[in-house]
């Protein structure tokens, strides 16, 4: 608030094996998390700020991971909160990689989780993927290659959910073995590309 930001989040949890493995455990542990999004809420609220973001991922020991996980947690974040300041989603468009856990197909969709909750988002994380994984590529044209995100589906998606003001982020990792001029490119090259499909 200090510097003059509007809200902050992230992602704060993650729960263990042991709780994993058991179903009121884990049960527990999700109702426990709620609670937590709730009181951070209030928190950021009385410092002045205006939402609360939580970032979904894609296990079930990082909370949401699946479509209907997280409608469920931003409707019970968000009720009965008066006091409190909005708890939205951050959608990164990598992250529907839950495949190794139960999952509905829609859940491995990035197009289906932007459809159907980007309404409730105001930051998507942009990172070409192959689908299987969250490889956080750079959107250069060897990348686009083989990866499944585009700007047109990312944009027609957030448009039929109704969002109205979202913030596009790219959120790109490199190797340490990288060197500068790498980088640079690869970033040039991502802007270049999603340029194309957003005004100036």
């Amino acid at each position: 608030s200090a510097l003059g930001a509007k809200g902050l989040g992230g992602h704060f949890d993650t729960i263990s094996s042991v709780d994993l493995a058991d179903p009121v455990r884990y049960k527990e542990r999700v109702d426990h998390l709620i609670d937590c999004a709730r009181r951070l809420a209030r928190h950021a609220k009385s410092a002045g700020q205006q939402f609360f973001l939580w970032e979904q991922l894609y296990t079930p020991s990082e909370i949401p991971y699946t479509i209907d996980q997280a409608d469920e947690f931003l409707s019970r974040a968000n009720t009965g909160a008066p006091d409190a300041v909005p708890v939205e989603l951050v959608i990164d468009v990598g992250h529907m990689c839950c495949q190794n856990f139960p999952h509905k197909p829609e859940d491995t969709d990035p197009c289906a989780w932007l459809r159907k909750l980007g309404k409730y988002t105001r930051v998507v994380h942009l990172q070409q993927c192959n689908g299987r994984g969250s490889q956080h590529w750079p959107f250069t044209p060897e990348r686009n290659a083989e990866g499944i995100i585009t700007p047109e589906k990312v944009l027609d998606a957030l448009e039929e959910s109704g969002a109205d003001n979202v913030l596009l982020c790219f959120e790109i990792f490199f190797s340490l073995s990288m060197n500068d001029r790498q980088v640079l490119d690869a970033l040039e090259s991502s802007v270049k590309y999603w340029r194309k499909f957003l005004p100036e």
